[in-house]
């Protein structure tokens, strides 16, 4: 698939469409920019790139739990005379992405829900199986920011600030051969030299947590499908680190540290 030409809009347009292959897998993304057209063509890249079945559904500021996660509906209940249980926000996105805008202002308490879902795949009995897409629209001098344990969850980061404009190649749908890219996603392979390697990268950045490198990992695979490929190559590798390793770096990379190999 060829992309922008300015690297940092090549990336997020990757991006949109290999969290789009593998929703659950990657757990989300973490979209820092303020709202504008940009922020709404990455949307409607990857609503775009989803399969045509899966939902898409934007969390609501100040979301009680009864939306969220379900519960006795009490009117419907009364009417009917007997229990009756709606369905929350979470189950009715299964198997599709849940949007939520000012993650940065989220409380402690929803991104613990969340993280719980995304750790399951369950919301009481219902199936909940999600990806979140955390729009971060805080100023760099601000201290608010997503909550630790979302975005150790999500595992793709992207800065949108870093793009100068918005590509026209964005508002064109990917390709329709993405139904195939999906099942070929199964296929590919990557030695445990390039896990390890991946591990490796992530603490010479200081990331600490285990979750990122899997991530990384299943980005790499998901590259591979996207390219054609059966097997991880070292290009898919370098964007895996570029989209979940490297955003979360807090210590600089060793000198001339290569990308890790397949």
């Amino acid at each position: 698939m060829n992309g922008p030409a300015d690297p940092a809009a090549a990336d997020a347009a990757v991006a949109a469409v290999l969290l789009a292959l593998d929703p659950c897998g990657l757990g989300g993304i973490v979209l820092r920019g303020r709202p504008g057209p940009l922020r709404t063509a990455w949307l409607a890249r990857l609503r775009a790139a989803l399969p045509a079945e899966a939902p898409l559904r934007r969390l609501p500021p100040q979301i009680t739990d009864p939306s969220l996660l379900g519960g006795l509906d009490l009117a419907a209940t009364l009417a009917a005379g007997r229990p009756i249980h709606g369905r929350g926000l979470l189950a009715a996105a299964d198997r599709g992405v849940v949007v939520v805008p000012m993650a940065e202002r989220m409380p402690a308490a929803l991104a613990g829900r969340l993280a719980h879902v995304l750790d399951t795949g369950m919301v009481a009995t219902a199936a909940a199986r999600i990806a979140v897409v955390a729009f971060d629209e805080s100023l760099a001098d601000e201290e608010a920011r997503v909550p630790a344990a979302l975005t150790d969850r999500l595992g793709l980061q992207l800065d949108l600030d870093r793009i100068a404009r918005c590509p026209a190649e964005w508002a064109q749908p990917p390709a329709s051969v993405l139904a195939d890219v999906r099942i070929r996603l199964h296929a590919v392979q990557a030695g445990d030299e390039l896990a390890e390697a991946l591990c490796r990268a992530a603490l010479a950045l200081g990331v600490l947590s285990l979750r990122p490198p899997l991530a990384a990992l299943r980005v790499a695979l998901a590259a591979a499908a996207l390219a054609g490929r059966d097997r991880v190559a070292q290009e898919d590798a370098a964007l895996a680190v570029r989209l979940v390793l490297a955003p979360r770096a807090v210590l600089p990379p060793p000198p001339q540290e290569a990308a890790p190999q397949s």
